[in-house]
């Protein structure tokens, strides 16, 4: 097919002109929004006019206004323009395909979002899960990391690396303003709120228990989100544990108050998990350089301690 040379001309940026001209509603507006000049908006219009051979806005007292043709050609260059956007994000998907990172639920919600961000615009798949579930998909191949507790007590090694990036604390909480007791045996007569099995922070408790010659009390509630199990340890549903990035991630100060039992559970530090095969590849390499950023950003703002 010949076109003819006007036509020819055009360009997908004259497309996007289009659009904004339509959006912004006057060459002044879409001037500003474009960053170039008014005069050479007004010259890429007539251009525009001239390849299609037909006038695409009147000007009125109210501004510009889109003919029939221009109606039916903007509407035309805003499908082109997302199609030509799809277009571009699946051959860089093909190039770089989206990191598959899982997590914990409360890496999800606190942690990653800013890992990522400084990260830039790299593509990411998040999936999250337990801990154990995680790192099979891990093995699988199904993940190319897991940002969890790590190792976990019990289970056989596997072939993987890790790096080590903080050490948690879990909080045993209650609601804000009740009288609970200090002391592991008399919590082990109170109603508990605790994730459902398996879970890293139920089996520290059970295993606290235990330590102390104490029968793990049967939590009264049981959720599969750690951010739900607050909700209701707030409400007086009964006492507790969560992690503290959690507690200070999502303010929860002003709703819960931690109990000063000694000796604290414990838990595994929070690791950057990988394959061994995986070691020294460039956006792992990029993925834990933005990791250290942030977290040298909250360590001098006073946050989670590193290592």
């Amino acid at each position: 097919m010949i076109l003819d040379h006007r036509f020819g001309r055009l360009r997908f940026r004259d497309l996007e002109f289009l659009v904004t001209l339509a959006r912004a509603g006057s060459l002044r507006r879409a001037a500003q929004e474009l960053g170039v000049s008014q005069p050479a908006l007004s010259k890429t219009l007539r251009e525009i006019e001239d390849g299609f051979g037909v006038a695409l806005y009147e000007r009125g007292s109210g501004g510009l206004l889109a003919t029939a043709a221009g109606t039916r050609l903007i509407s035309a260059a805003q499908v082109m323009l997302a199609e030509l956007t799809n277009a571009r994000t699946t051959a860089r998907a093909a190039l770089d395909p989206p990191l598959r990172v899982g997590a914990t639920s409360v890496v999800a919600l606190v942690l990653l979002p800013r890992w990522l961000k400084a990260l830039g615009d790299r593509p990411a798949s998040i999936t999250e899960g337990a801990v154990p579930g995680l790192l099979d998909a891990l093995d699988r191949g199904d993940l190319d990391v897991v940002v969890s507790m790590y190792p976990l007590p019990n289970r056989p090694p596997a072939p993987f690396s890790h790096l080590r990036l903080f050490r948690d604390d879990l909080l045993v909480v209650a609601g804000r303003g009740q009288m609970v007791p200090h002391r592991w045996e008399e919590l082990a007569g109170c109603d508990w709120v605790l994730p459902r099995p398996p879970s890293l922070i139920g089996g520290a408790i059970e295993t606290r228990f235990l330590a102390e010659g104490l029968v793990p009390p049967v939590p009264k509630v049981m959720s599969v989100h750690p951010a739900t199990n607050m909700m209701l340890v707030a409400d007086g549903h009964g006492v507790g544990a969560m992690l503290r990035s959690l507690y200070d991630g999502m303010g929860m100060a002003a709703r819960l108050q931690e109990i000063p039992v000694v000796p604290r559970p414990e838990v595994p530090p929070v690791c950057l998990v990988y394959r061994k095969a995986q070691e020294g590849q460039p956006r792992m390499l990029a993925l834990i350089a933005a990791m250290k950023r942030v977290m040298e950003r909250d360590a001098a703002a006073g946050g989670l301690p590193a290592g």
